[in-house]
């Protein structure tokens, strides 16, 4: 069952926690009355028997991530559900974030995730990343593609934020698991 509710999670160093809680302030505002938004803390999760299916994540490092990434159980996470994570601080080191993060979610079969950032020194500007575990060059694998840029207003293309991922598999092997029985 999908359900209808944002939920709101971050872990980052204590010096980025205003800048976030800014871009959440943000967020509520422009969604207002359209969606029921839950911030959630990770000691939430445990008490709550609710699967969790829209998500946005507030982090500022791979190590902040994986505190998330951690809680994300089949109990309460819908892997089949949609992640965005936003990574509040930009490093040199960016794309080897993204790639980690990707390949993290890939192990749990999470597809439908995208990364968001802001380029350093440039606050009307965003980029979201995707990653496509198949594709013509490599399989199974979670390169990150840039899939649009924010520049002043407007989004650069139109798209589809969550593409479909899974309708082509370019050739690539699958593995299938074997059963064995045993007949008496």
């Amino acid at each position: 069952e999908e359900s209808s509710t944002l939920n709101l999670y971050h872990a980052e160093a204590p010096e980025n926690v205003d800048t976030n809680l800014d871009v959440m302030n943000e967020i509520l505002y422009h969604i207002k009355t359209k969606i029921v938004v839950q911030v959630d803390s990770l000691m939430d999760l445990k008490l709550s028997s609710r699967k969790r299916f829209n998500n946005v994540m507030f982090v500022d490092s791979f190590e902040s991530f994986e505190i998330i990434y951690r809680s994300m159980d089949v109990e309460h996470f819908e892997f089949q559900g949609y992640y965005l994570i936003i990574l509040t601080k930009h490093s040199d080191d960016i794309y080897v974030t993204m790639f980690r993060i990707f390949a993290a979610l890939w192990s749990k079969h999470i597809i439908n995730a995208n990364i968001m950032f802001m380029p350093p020194d440039n606050t009307n500007e965003a980029i979201m990343y995707t990653f496509y575990p198949y594709s013509p060059f490599y399989c199974e694998n979670v390169v990150p593609v840039q899939l649009n840029q924010f520049k002043g207003t407007n989004w650069i293309n139109r798209f589809d934020y969550f593409p479909k991922k899974l309708q082509n598999f370019h050739g690539c092997p699958l593995r299938v698991g074997k059963m064995f029985f045993i007949l008496n």
